[in-house]
């Protein structure tokens, strides 16, 4: 009779414990949720509102170029849509070739983005391939040929 009355202890002390496991996630649930509700809610009252610091950090890289979007937007209109696009800069380095290929990655959904490289172009380029010259300026001009690529400006 005293091994069933421990044992019955022991079930309801396991019991409360799972209990109090549910309520716990439960409330931690309840807690994220009301953090992305406050987070929506700031965002959907003003989209430019970064609280994070990651997100400062990402928008002011992303958008350090604030006529990018309307250049790629313009250099779209004269794109055949599913053909890849290697862009050309003169000296690029790391940074602004991943922020180029980001950014045209981005506003270019048609296209792949093949890479970004210097110019001339060490390798030859496929025929399908579009090149795009980067100028200094950051104006972006569409190269008519292969032969174009080492042809002076």
């Amino acid at each position: 009779m005293a091994a069933r009355t421990q044992e019955a202890g022991t079930r309801s002390a396991a019991g409360a414990t799972a209990l109090a496991g549910r309520w716990l996630v439960r409330l931690l649930l309840l807690a994220a949720g009301a953090l992305a509700a406050v987070r929506l809610a700031g965002l959907a009252s003003d989209p430019r509102r970064l609280s994070a610091a990651n997100e400062r950090a990402f928008f002011a890289w992303a958008y350090r170029d604030p006529t990018i979007a309307a250049r790629l937007r313009g250099l779209a209109q004269h794109l055949e849509p599913g053909r890849p696009i290697l862009f050309l800069q003169d000296e690029p380095d790391l940074s602004a070739a991943k922020w180029l290929r980001f950014m045209a990655s981005y506003y270019l959904v048609a296209n792949p983005v093949a890479g970004v490289r210097p110019r001339p172009a060490s390798r030859a380029t496929p025929a399908t391939v579009r090149r795009v010259l980067v100028a200094p300026n950051g104006e972006l001009r569409l190269l008519p040929s292969a032969a174009a690529e080492s042809a002076p400006e």
